[in-house]
């Protein structure tokens, strides 16, 4: 018989969100083993983009003595341009972007 080890590695998932990031570690069978919150600001992307790679830095601080990460998942709520790498905003900032 086959046995799944639910241990064997980590997955780290980000959720960008308007005004937060969420992260968490899971095993692979989606249990959830640290988590993390960072506020974001929509007026300042280059500080964003900063605290967003801090809480990625703070799970994988918390995540020393898990099984080790194997994958990074990061979801956005919006349009993304992969040919340019930028994110066009979520659905909730459309019509109330700064000209």
């Amino acid at each position: 018989m086959l046995k799944f080890n639910e241990s064997y590695c980590s997955v780290m998932t980000v959720d960008l969100r308007s005004t937060e990031v969420y992260g968490a570690v899971t095993d692979l069978s989606g249990n959830i083993l640290t988590t993390s919150v960072q506020n974001l600001t929509r007026e300042d992307t280059a500080k964003s983009m900063n605290d967003l790679i801090e809480l990625i830095h703070r799970l994988s601080r918390a995540a020393v003595d898990l099984p080790p990460l194997a994958v990074l998942a990061i979801g956005a709520p919006s349009i993304v341009n992969a040919d340019q790498g930028v994110s066009n905003g979520p659905p909730a900032w459309i019509g109330r972007r700064c000209h």
